[in-house]
């Protein structure tokens, strides 16, 4: 939906598991889920350490969630690939 926001629907999504934290740390998996684009996570707070934890998200209201509000994945792909 993100991708289609900004008129990149054809785009290939890959997903992957990380199971340890070394993996975690090779990818630099800042909690999932972690959005990255050639390595750079999407929604990145360079200050969070990579590791296997949950993540969580400010959403519009204020509030905290498990995944961004597609709103705010758009504008981020936008400042990166648009």
């Amino acid at each position: 939906m993100a991708l289609d926001a900004v008129g990149q629907a054809a785009v290939n999504v890959e997903f992957v598991v990380v199971s340890s934290e070394p993996e975690a740390a090779a990818a630099g998996l800042a909690g999932s889920p972690t959005f990255l684009i050639d390595g750079v996570d999407l929604l990145g707070n360079e200050a969070v350490p990579a590791g296997l934890t949950c993540r969580v998200f400010r959403t519009e209201s204020g509030s905290l969630a498990g995944l961004p509000e597609v709103a705010d994945l758009a504008r981020a792909l936008r400042k990166r690939v648009v």
